[in-house]
């Protein structure tokens, strides 16, 4: 029962903070932007909620069984806009003599590689529930929580 409950409570507390809930296949997502998951950085602010409102669109087609129509369209925005944000958020990084810019950087460049083996595998023309799964935990997840936590 304790393994039950402590994930609804752990939700629930981030919900609570940082408006967060417990979605889909076991990922946080965005509820709603919110002052919480703001950086202080009118462009990296910017850029951040346009990523949350495509994740929404996204995560609302897939509860609706609309996934497949919205996967091309993700995956296109995805990638491009994703190196053009880290690559903005890491320059303002830098000009702020960011002592963890290192970490920051690997974990941006580990979601880049993850990102471009997905897109490969869409690029090849089918979309299987694996690759709608890996997209959600592994693209999906991991956007939500580093801007959550890590930004």
């Amino acid at each position: 029962m304790i393994y039950i409950i402590l994930p609804q409570l752990w939700a629930r507390d981030c919900q609570r903070r940082v408006g967060l809930r417990y979605y889909l296949l076991g990922v946080l997502m965005p509820h709603d932007w919110n002052e919480y998951l703001e950086t202080g950085y009118e462009e990296i602010d910017k850029q951040h909620k346009e990523l949350f409102a495509r994740v929404h669109k996204y995560v609302r087609a897939i509860s609706e069984e609309r996934g497949d129509e919205e996967i091309d369209q993700l995956f296109k925005f995805l990638k491009d806009y994703v190196t053009f944000h880290f690559s903005t958020e890491e320059a303002l990084l830098v000009s702020k003599n960011y002592p963890d810019l290192p970490k920051h950087h690997s974990q941006h460049r580990y979601f880049l590689t993850r990102f471009q083996e997905l897109y490969r595998e869409y690029e090849r023309g089918r979309i299987t529930e694996h690759l709608k799964q890996s997209l959600h935990r592994e693209v999906v997840g991991w956007l939500m929580n580093h801007v959550a936590k890590t930004d």
